[in-house]
């Protein structure tokens, strides 16, 4: 593979996606802030750079994976950054779960610098990171998505191109909402079934092949057995996006009452210390509020 492509934030996603660009054959520069989560990388081949603008100066496809709105802007706009190093015609490819309308002011910059920016949030669980499995939506000129898409197929089975930029981004929060309410109904049946008698192995059993079975319900039953176990998405993630699209509905004029709900039942979650446990503490929230434990 002839294309120089750039990876900052090697967190939970961001690792196993910038370890298959490596596997494929692409020259890979790393960058993270904590320098410790780049020597897996580097001991399978990636260069690590000292900087941000030293991965965008060496690179021609620069990948972001970061975990909020401010960190992005810190990343690309902040001194020394991305945007001080990316060179012009190359394709700066936002992977994050930020708000909208900063995904489009990173995008206006990255324009005014002569260079191209996609938003590309992607949808799965770590274990589909890293079997490259995510499915990724695209926001951005259709031409550029086709070019880069490509490397995106590394770290994902598919990509939609969405709309312009920031309609991946918008897109990325009316799928997490999903996702948030569905872990929430799935916990508040759970221990329904427990409290009327039923062991929960069965009870996930029943639902995980019924006419609820889903991507979603396969890949967390561990943790709607085990909230409080392994994490994949914490809980503080979890809130972050859904108060990002319930900012996003109050500006569009859109009522989200269940998403409203759920959001307050993992602000519960994290009142009793559960912020950085799997989103799947919700489960632990219920059973307290039913009088268990």
């Amino acid at each position: 593979m002839t294309q120089k492509i750039g990876f900052v934030g090697l967190g939970l996603m961001g690792s196993r996606m910038a370890m298959n660009l490596v596997r494929a054959g692409y020259a890979v520069t790393v960058y993270n802030r904590t320098p410790e989560k780049t020597k897996p990388l580097a001991e399978a081949g990636a260069m690590v750079a000292g900087s941000l603008a030293e991965v965008a100066q060496n690179s021609e496809i620069v990948i972001t994976m970061v975990s909020d709105s401010a960190a992005l802007q810190s990343v690309v706009l902040g001194p020394g950054g991305v945007l001080e190093g990316l060179q012009p015609d190359s394709v700066l490819i936002d992977m994050s779960t930020v708000d909208p309308k900063v995904s489009r002011q990173i995008a206006e910059a990255v324009r005014a610098k002569g260079a191209h920016m996609l938003d590309a949030p992607v949808s799965g669980s770590t274990m589909m990171a890293e079997q490259g499995a995510l499915s990724i939506m695209v926001g951005g000129e259709e031409s550029i998505h086709e070019r880069v898409r490509e490397v995106l197929l590394k770290m994902g089975s598919r990509t939609t191109h969405v709309g312009p930029n920031g309609a991946a981004a918008s897109l990325k929060l009316a799928v997490n909402i999903v996702i948030g309410v569905t872990m929430q109904v799935l916990a508040e049946s759970v221990v329904l079934a427990e409290r009327a008698g039923v062991a929960p192995e069965i009870a996930v059993e029943v639902l995980s092949n019924s006419a609820v079975a889903s991507p979603l319900l396969k890949y967390k039953s561990a943790q709607l057995l085990q909230p409080l176990g392994a994490t994949a998405f914490t809980t503080n993630m979890m809130q972050k996006d859904l108060t990002m699209a319930l900012q996003m509905a109050r500006e569009v004029g859109v009522p989200l009452p269940t998403t409203a709900t759920a959001n307050e039942i993992i602000t519960m979650a994290r009142s009793l210390g559960l912020g950085e446990k799997d989103f799947a503490s919700v489960v632990t929230v219920i059973k307290q509020l039913s009088g268990g434990k």
